[in-house]
């Protein structure tokens, strides 16, 4: 995935949707950026999650509303989350402590959830 970044602030923004309707199918998402060994982001329970759409919630500007708790599922290589076969994953930096995190009370439930995070970029 390319990723443009600028120098300053960014923010990495992200909609996940969970579709199924299962007890035993919780949604969750991880993610580690990075510019060779340097981390830029790593998804844990210090992310804001919300299910509440709010224009320009993307921007560097924007802000989350409705926050709620962010509940650790697993590290990056818990099953069914992870290994085996990680969806297909490449380049997933096999030292990476990404954690796997959704709103702590959600489980089984079609909904998009929307999180962000802010950084700065020194190239």
């Amino acid at each position: 995935m390319s990723v443009h970044l600028r120098k300053g602030a960014n923010v990495l923004a992200i909609a996940v949707a969970n579709t199924e309707t299962g007890p035993l199918d919780p949604g969750a998402f991880c993610i580690d950026l990075r510019i060779g060994s340097t981390v830029l982001a790593k998804t844990d329970t210090s992310w804001p999650v919300s299910r509440v759409f709010v224009p320009g919630w993307s921007d560097v500007s924007g802000v989350l509303s409705n926050v709620e708790t962010t509940y650790f599922r697993g590290s990056w290589d818990f099953y069914p989350y992870g290994p085996p076969g990680f969806l297909n994953a490449t380049n997933w930096p096999s030292d990476s402590s990404a954690q796997w995190i959704w709103p702590v009370d959600i489980w089984g439930a079609p909904v998009t959830i929307y999180s962000r995070i802010q950084f700065n970029y020194t190239p």
